[in-house]
């Protein structure tokens, strides 16, 4: 049965046999932290074979910056999910989120028609969740004090 799923993903395959724990400190390699309200979720590649969605495009509205500094109060982010899949849907509608620079000259930019220079990615290790958490005090005071320590 494994072996036909990952036929069937073909190059979008992630042969993650065991799931990693998510590990907060990784925020630490993040670009930017900050907490937002998703105003547009779409997704914007199909595999192929399966129809399961891809790679999704989040537009969130900067409510708080923990770490970095955006241009605007609006930031796109690409997202790609080949460990757990893409919702069809997000649960929540904001979200403690770290992300990451990705160059435009990634292989991402090959597969659309659209230029993705200077564009973010959620932060997600291998084989882990993304970082894309709620916002709640417990979370964000977490948060807050890792950036602190890295700081000092």
């Amino acid at each position: 049965m494994i072996l036909l799923l990952l036929f069937l993903n073909g190059p979008d395959a992630t042969a993650c046999i065991v799931i990693k724990n998510f590990v907060f400190e990784n925020m630490l390699s993040a670009d930017h932290v900050f907490i937002g309200k998703v105003e547009k979720y779409i997704v914007v590649g199909r595999n192929r074979y399966t129809g399961m969605p891809r790679h999704a495009l989040i537009t969130f509205s900067v409510e708080e910056e923990l770490f970095g500094k955006h241009d605007g109060s609006i930031v796109d982010l690409f997202w790609t999910n080949s460990t757990f899949g893409l919702p069809v849907q997000l649960d929540e509608d904001r979200y403690l989120v770290a992300s990451v620079k990705v160059s435009g000259q990634s292989i991402i930019e090959d597969q659309y028609p659209f230029k993705l220079s200077n564009f973010e990615g959620v932060l997600q290790a291998s084989c882990a969740a993304p970082f894309l958490l709620k916002p709640i005090a417990e979370n964000v005071e977490k948060a807050r004090k890792i950036l602190r320590a890295e700081s000092a």
